[in-house]
């Protein structure tokens, strides 16, 4: 928690020209700078988490279509620009769990940051599956022998993928945070 505290302080001091003008800035990056202060993880991950959702923001002035996933209050949305589409309740699957090479168990936690759909599949692990680098995905429901999200991924009902899947390409990006 000290190191956490530390950490953060010197990411505050790093980035006081955005931090420091939150009456001068937008809501929505006052917003950001609030969930950011709260969260207790290292700077690199800090950085990171901080670079995802400065450039949702900056996506969210396009007209372009774009997903974002809040795993904080587990909701998936397709935006256009500054505008929500379409609203989805997401679950989100279990870190995964694997032995690493010195036999040490290693876990990733499920994605978060900002990158573009690598494709996507009908008929794959759900009826709808939207693949995201590193053999992350969203699916809707397994159609056989699985139960809930595939571990470390993301699914939104089968309803929910139809209505937005013809809006998803290899350009779409992807914000989770």
């Amino acid at each position: 928690m000290i190191f956490a505290a530390g950490e953060r302080g010197r990411i505050d001091a790093e980035y006081s020209r955005v931090f420091n003008k939150t009456s001068e800035g937008s809501p929505e990056l006052n917003e950001v700078k609030a969930e950011l202060a709260e969260m207790d993880i290292a700077k690199d991950s800090l950085n990171a988490e901080l670079d995802s959702r400065l450039a949702y923001l900056e996506k969210r002035k396009s007209r372009d279509f774009f997903l974002s996933i809040d795993t904080s209050s587990g909701r998936l949305s397709l935006n256009f620009g500054s505008d929500t589409v379409r609203d989805a309740k997401v679950e989100i699957g279990a870190p995964i769990t694997f032995e690493g090479p010195n036999g040490k168990l290693l876990s990733l936690a499920p994605l978060k940051g900002a990158f573009n759909v690598v494709g996507k599949v009908e008929n794959g692990l759900g009826r709808y599956v939207i693949q995201l680098p590193n053999d992350y995905v969203i699916h809707s429901p397994p159609t056989a022998g699985r139960r809930g999200p595939k571990p470390g991924s993301f699914m939104v009902s089968e309803a929910d993928l139809k209505a937005i899947w013809d809006r998803i390409t290899p350009e779409t990006r992807v914000y989770i945070f």
